[in-house]
């Protein structure tokens, strides 16, 4: 490379290969704002991401250092594919998070479970008796595992999204499930109710 920047690349490459604070600070100097730019506008991140994202590149080139080779390709090239790398692994953690958060996904969904939570509110408002905690958990009992399951994402306040992604469904199909283990569990309780 005519430029120098092979020469460039080699002294701060071996910089941080000794650890040194003027190594850091010369690549965060240097790339700082290419790497978020870059996040920001190639990756779609947010400012606040992208500038966390730093941190994670800076610490992966430290890793990396040793096995990096400045005369077979440029520092630039290789922080580039190390802040692609980085950015995948951010929307993968961002993704894991987005799909265990509850959230009701519409006003409609919000309301029905503000509704279930009200009568849980009201039913537990007061103690119940042996008799009926006995009856509550021998209609549990006669529930699938896969009602039961549904019944505590519901009673949790996890949205049909939610429930969606764990029964691997849609979230119409989820609503049906949680209406239908609702009902089920219904009769098995007043079974119980009109067997005592």
């Amino acid at each position: 490379m005519a430029d120098g920047s092979v020469p460039k690349d080699y002294q701060l490459v071996e910089s941080l290969k000794n650890g040194e604070r003027q190594g850091i600070e010369s690549f965060l100097s240097q790339y700082f704002e290419p790497i978020v730019r870059r996040a920001i506008n190639h990756h779609g991140l947010t400012p606040e991401d992208a500038e966390e994202l730093v941190d994670d590149v800076l610490l992966e080139v430290m890793k990396r250092i040793d096995a990096f080779d400045p005369k077979k390709r440029s520092l630039a090239t290789f922080i580039a594919t190390t802040t692609r790398q980085k950015a995948i692994d951010f929307y993968r953690k961002y993704r894991q998070r987005k799909e265990t958060e509850v959230y009701p996904a519409d006003e409609e969904e919000w309301n029905a479970i503000s509704q279930d939570r009200d009568q849980l509110a009201e039913a537990s408002s007061f103690e119940l008796d042996a008799d009926t905690c006995r009856r509550v958990q021998e209609a549990l009992a006669k529930l699938s595992g896969r009602d039961q399951e549904i019944l505590r994402l519901g009673c949790d306040g996890h949205s049909r999204k939610n429930m969606a992604a764990w029964l691997e469904c849609s979230s119409n199909a989820a609503a049906v499930a949680y209406n239908r283990a609702k009902e089920r569990f219904r009769k098995f309780f007043e079974t119980e109710t009109v067997r005592i």
